[in-house]
């Protein structure tokens, strides 16, 4: 069996849509943690970490809804997968000590023997068996984790400490893949059911829950967990307003704001904050709901690029992100496996969009309609803004409706939209690799929001092909050339986040996977 990375010394951490705080870049640490020295125990085991968020998932501790945002502030907190993977798009050890591919549709891993539930169950292949069990049953129709899983087609045991996975066709970045699958106990599943399980959720996470609402999570130290934490109670409140985020750390009601506001920057700074900017492995779009072939106005290719002609990103990126990261070229961020660093994005060229647009046969434009959650995304107001005004000059009326983050979700997980375009991120946690961005909105998925066989065939084989193979970055490399090339999407911006935290915080880093170590945060 070929053995991967040895087991973390420091815990990864999550980034999400509504991102985790902390200081450091998606590749470093919180540059406090180094010279703060040794935590005072008795402190911090009696002090909460108190952390606002933009919104709190409506599925509570369901844990196959808890791979992506808004949920990865208290997953981490909660469960563990299998697997974790690191900036460089590479699968680590977690649950999992090791692990090798049987054949071209099975994967053997080898788990660690020392880990239990919170309630006292321990962490062996039945667990993991059952997990995969259930992920492939009623709950996990639908579910995030099932979508993040695709292929994952059942599990077998092969002794207490080893367990199959096979799916249903080749998979060559299912170890990726399964960092999206949380095990559960499976006897106390089994006894309260998945709707008790999100109320009262039991994993082998730093924290135990002790309430949960779609309002406010409050946590307590897990002592028997392997990744035992310093802070005794840890408070994730939910504040959907911007400035209330901001005031909530400055009147002390709060040590960790995961999503600050763009224009308070400065003014946190002034205040003894730490401020850090996280370049996060996503990109921001508005995305189209169309085909090739179509009669609709995006299902024209020379549409959808003029489109993208038409709207000045930089404007934004200058004016509003304080130059802080750039316009997006592609539906994967640099840094992301997959990522073609030679490809520019469309420049602004609003001759070029009218040209494009009477080739297609629309010289007096159209009228379009999109959907969006405010506040999901740094300046996500001032895109939109952006785009409706410059569209109108090539003759597009956008008119955009504002929506319930839970309303977004749904229509997600559901592949059905009530307009021809809606706000969202192509994100690449956990796998960091661009299959996972494209996939996901593709006809590769039923119902998708986005068809184009060219890119769905380029996406299945890139599946299909082993990690880190120069045969699988070509590839990649099509992909990238064909999504920009015939765009899915308005391209905005690389994902920014900004986070703002308390100078009293430490320990606390971050990478650009759904993950937050809260094991190592400490009050100094």
């Amino acid at each position: 069996m070929t053995r991967l990375r040895t087991a973390l010394t420091c815990s990864i951490l999550a980034l999400t849509t509504t991102l985790a705080a902390c200081g450091g870049s998606s590749t470093s640490s919180d540059p406090s943690a180094a010279s703060s020295g040794k935590p005072d125990e008795a402190k911090n085991a009696a002090a909460t970490l108190r952390v606002v968020v933009p919104s709190i998932s409506q599925f509570l501790g369901q844990p196959f809804q808890a791979a992506s945002p808004p949920r990865a502030e208290s997953t981490s907190a909660i469960f563990d997968a299998l697997t974790r993977v690191d900036n460089t798009g590479t699968p680590v050890p977690w649950l999992a000590k090791s692990w090798n591919r049987v054949n071209d549709t099975t994967w053997q891993f080898s788990l660690r023997t020392d880990v239990k539930f919170s309630n006292g169950e321990p962490v062996d292949a039945d667990a993991v068996v059952a997990t995969v069990t259930t992920l492939l049953g009623a709950a996990g129709t639908g579910s995030v984790a099932k979508l993040y899983n695709p292929t994952v087609s059942g599990a077998t045991k092969v002794d207490a400490a080893t367990v199959n996975i096979t799916s249903s066709k080749p998979d060559g970045v299912l170890p990726q893949e399964i960092a999206a699958l949380y095990i559960v106990p499976p006897k106390y599943l089994a006894e309260v059911g998945m709707d008790g399980f999100a109320k009262a959720p039991i994993g082998t996470g730093p924290y135990t829950v002790t309430s949960i609402s779609s309002t406010e999570i409050a946590m307590k130290a897990n002592p028997t967990s392997w990744r035992k934490p310093i802070i005794g109670n840890l408070q994730i409140k939910q504040v959907a307003d911007q400035t209330a985020r901001t005031n909530a750390i400055l009147s002390n009601a709060a040590d960790i704001n995961t999503l600050l506001d763009l224009d308070q920057i400065d003014n946190v700074k002034a205040k003894n904050f730490t401020v850090f900017p996280l370049k996060n492995q996503a990109v921001f779009l508005l995305q189209f709901i169309a085909s090739t072939g179509g009669s609709k106005p995006l299902d024209n290719p020379l549409v959808r690029q003029a489109i993208n002609y038409a709207v000045d990103k930089d404007a934004v990126i200058k004016s509003v992100f304080q130059g802080l990261t750039t316009v997006a070229s592609q539906g994967t961020a640099p840094g992301t496996t997959g990522h073609d660093d030679g490809l520019q994005p469309y420049p602004y060229d609003q001759a070029k969009a009218k040209d494009l647009l009477t080739q297609a046969g629309y010289p007096n434009g159209f009228e379009l309609t999109g959907v969006y959650s405010l506040g999901a995304f740094a300046g996500d107001k001032d895109f939109l803004a952006q785009a409706q005004s410059d569209l109108a000059k090539v003759g597009i009326k956008l008119t955009m409706k504002q929506e319930t983050t839970a309303n977004m979700t749904s229509y997600l997980l559901k592949g059905q939209w009530p307009a021809d375009m809606f706000t969202t991120a192509y994100l690449t946690a956990p796998t960091q690799d661009a299959t996972k961005a494209y996939s996901f909105n593709s006809c590769l998925r039923k119902p998708g929001s986005w068809c184009d066989q060219t890119q769905a065939d380029l996406i299945s084989k890139a599946l299909t092909q082993t990690v880190g193979t120069p045969e699988r970055a070509e590839t990649l490399k099509a992909l990238a050339k064909a999504i920009h090339d015939n765009p899915p999407a308005l391209f905005f911006n690389n994902g920014l986040k900004v986070i703002a935290y308390s100078s009293g915080v430490a320990g606390y880093t971050i990478d650009s996977s759904t993950n937050t170590s809260w094991e190592t945060v400490y009050f100094k």
